[in-house]
């Protein structure tokens, strides 16, 4: 969840397997290690987060996405089925979205 919108929902081996949305990615990435040579350095993300009051138009977190796109400005991705057990909110992973990402990134299912 991510100002108060689902971004990726599903059963957690799934979604630890293949985290789909950038914004997981990021908060698995963050995730604290014990072994010195897997430790996180730096904030996988960069930026402030945007104001809750009054968050951005079309996909909450694409001030802080390194894949944002126009149409990730315009429209709010809506929660979309990439498997029988997991749903992500993003544009990269619905084809014919906009994105320049998305048909490669749905490809990839399967």
């Amino acid at each position: 969840m991510y100002l108060g919108r689902i971004v990726e929902a599903g059963e957690v081996g799934a979604i630890f397997r293949r985290p789909s949305h950038p914004y997981t990615q990021a908060l698995l990435r963050a995730m604290p290690s014990m072994d010195p040579d897997r430790r996180t350095e730096a904030s996988p993300l960069s930026g402030d987060p945007p104001n809750p009051i009054n968050p951005p138009s079309g996909c909450r977190f694409r001030t802080r996405c390194a894949f944002a796109e126009a149409v990730c400005a315009r429209v709010a991705p809506n929660l979309e089925a990439i498997g029988s057990d997991h749903e992500v909110a993003c544009h990269m992973m619905v084809p014919g979205s906009g994105h320049s990402r998305a048909d490669t990134m749905s490809q990839a299912d399967d």
